[in-house]
Parts: structure tokens; sequence; C-alpha cells
């Protein structure tokens, strides 16, 4: 049936998109539905654990009912990154982001030791101007980087932000579309540290929803229906 494609983790009918289980066998190590918990659904129980305010935020979601709000000063979810969440290899990192501002550095994933950009296993962030993904290995950093300008994203609106390393590219897709790439010169180096959606330090200012990360880099066909199912 020429209207049929299977992808793995997906399944497109014509127009009519639908995902498979969101758990695992398609590479999903960690999924955060953030629908008034912060309870991990991709089946590893990397559950996280919410920090900064003294009570967990929520604001109205754009999967599901709820989304984490986040004050983008001291609001961020831990969860632990010293098992399948070290990724040194291909993968993705794919979240919808509200931003109430967009600043100099709002962090929507991020893992880290904490010394400097090439101390970052991997990270999914905004700039002031610009959208990047980032990859390092203890001695140099990769960085893929286009400006939110161009690329559709802004204050006040959810958007879908993607990023990709598949041992040649870094790439970067917005709403389910490919938006820019760049040369993958180093392979990621992991580190036991934890694993955090938002940060401590430099976090979002606004709503994050349905964080995941998989264990592969998804093609383009699958980030596209990704969107279109949760869009």
């Amino acid at each position: 049936n020429p209207n049929i494609s299977n992808y793995p983790g997906v399944i497109a009918m014509g127009n009519n998109l639908s995902l498979s289980p969101l758990y695992n066998p398609s590479g999903l190590v960690g999924y955060w539905k953030l629908d008034g918990d912060t309870i991990d659904s991709s089946g590893y129980g990397n559950n996280g654990t919410w920090n900064g305010t003294s009570t967990e935020r929520y604001a109205g979601g754009k999967v599901g009912s709820y989304s984490g709000n986040f004050n983008g000063v001291n609001d961020y979810i831990t969860c632990n990154g010293d098992n399948v969440l070290k990724l040194e290899s291909n993968f993705s990192i794919s979240a919808w982001v509200n931003f109430d501002q967009l600043k100099d550095y709002g962090y929507v994933v991020l893992k880290s030791s904490g010394g400097g950009n090439i101390s970052v296993n991997y990270r999914l962030m905004s700039g002031a101007t610009t959208i990047n993904g980032l990859i390092a290995n203890g001695v140099t950093s990769n960085v893929v980087s286009g400006s939110e300008a161009t690329n559709g994203v802004g204050a006040g609106s959810w958007v879908l932000l993607t990023f990709t390393t598949d041992g040649s590219n870094l790439k970067f897709y917005v709403d389910g579309k490919f938006k820019f790439s760049a040369v993958q010169t180093i392979t990621p180096v992991g580190s036991s540290h934890a694993m955090n959606i938002s940060n401590s330090v430099n976090g979002v200012d606004g709503q994050i929803d349905d964080v995941r990360v998989y264990n592969r880099a998804l093609s383009a066909a699958e980030i596209a229906a990704l969107y279109n199912a949760t869009k």
C-alpha cells in the first residue's frame, strides 16, 4: 500500500500519524512527559527531582494537561545520568518549549560536569538570538547553531526543538523541519553527572514539555512524524 510507511517507532498511514508505544525498542532512553510529575516514562526509571522553588511548578501543557513551568532563575529538574543517559555515540534530544523570554543562555536539556563547554556531554539550549546543540569530549566542543528569528523561534508560543548527532553531522530541527547543520568533528564523551531539564544557572524562563532522549539519530521522517503526533 503506497499510503502506508513504517519507520522505527512511528506508523504513518496517509496523513494520519501515530506513535507506536513510547518505551523502547526504538532507542528511547529518557522520556519526561512533565504532565504534573517528573516520572521517566521510557521504562529506564530515571525519574526527575524538582529543584529550586519549594514546590513543583506546572502550567498548561502542549502535550497532555500540564508542562513544567520554570522561572529562569533556579528552577530545574535533575535526573540520574550515570546510565543510559550517558551518551557517547549517536543520539537525539527533543523537547517542546514555550519561552516567556529569550535570554542570553537558556538551557533546555543539559548534561555537564560544570567545567565550561568542553565538559558538556550534550546540551540543547536557546540564547538571546540563537538556538543550538552542543557536544564535547573534555578537550574541545562541537556546536550547531542557528538564528532564532529566521527559524521560527520566539517568545510566547510553543515550538518543538530537536537536536541529533549521527557521527557525521550535528543537525537541528524546529517544529519537525530540518533547519541547519554542522559537521560533527568529535565523539561525545559522557560522565556520571546528572542530566538536567532547565538548569540551576541560566535555565529556561518559560515552559518545557514532553522531553525525549534517544540513543540514536532520528531520521527527518521520524522527527516530522513526532511533531505531527504531538503538535
